[in-house]
């Protein structure tokens, strides 16, 4: 079955996603926009907001601050909460930042962040969404979820230096990104979607669409 409207996404994240595609997919054949569900509710919207540390080497803790000040800047509760990041590594350095921040963050989120691989596998296997628990996950972790209020973590892509911009590494990464971009889900509470950005060639992009925070 081809679905030919975007159901689950809020109406005004649909331009935005729709501008990522055009800008960083380059005509890709495997990639296509979302078009809006024309009977979906026309007040189901979100919030769209972001913060830039590009060049900071700030992205782990930046992405801890704003899930620590999210509950009480969007009034929601911390169940409510979920972020994710690239990497791993990345997921156990924002877990590190909101312990110090507040302790009590550390016990209350279901996440997939291990050092080793046994312990992510165990935790992959107990990790579903709970309207309980805040969530935490790697983007590739997360594809086919979705949530009512998100902090995606963006690192910088780097310089490529093998002379062809469209390789598979860049590829992954902007697919990457639009994946994350698009895990925000229609409410009646209404949806919130918090981009920390460390990557120059989004910046353009998120000022255009994203309010600063």
């Amino acid at each position: 079955i081809h679905l030919k409207g975007s159901y689950r996404l809020p109406l005004n994240l649909i331009p935005m996603a729709v501008d990522f595609c055009e800008r960083f997919f380059q005509d890709r054949p495997d990639v296509e926009a979302p078009i809006p569900d024309p009977t979906q509710q026309q007040d189901l919207l979100c919030t769209l907001r972001y913060r830039n540390v590009v060049g900071s080497d700030d992205l782990a803790t930046a992405t801890a601050e704003l899930i620590n000040q999210a509950p009480d800047l969007l009034g929601v509760q911390k169940a409510d909460m979920s972020f994710i990041v690239p990497r791993y590594q990345a997921g156990l350095d924002v877990l590190e930042h909101l312990e110090v921040l507040n302790p009590e963050w550390v016990n209350l989120f279901r996440h997939i962040f291990s050092d080793g691989s046994r312990g992510r596998q165990r935790l992959k296997f107990s990790f579903h969404p709970d309207p309980d628990q805040p969530l935490g996950a790697t983007i590739h972790s997360f594809q086919g979820w979705e949530a009512r209020c998100l902090v995606l973590g963006i690192p910088a892509l780097g310089d490529l230096d093998c002379g062809d911009p469209d390789n598979s590494y860049s590829r992954n990464y902007w697919t990457s990104v639009y994946i994350g971009l698009t895990r925000l889900v229609a409410s009646q509470a209404g949806s919130h979607l918090i981009v920390v950005n460390e990557e120059p060639r989004l910046e353009g992009f998120f000022s255009h669409w994203f309010e600063p925070i």
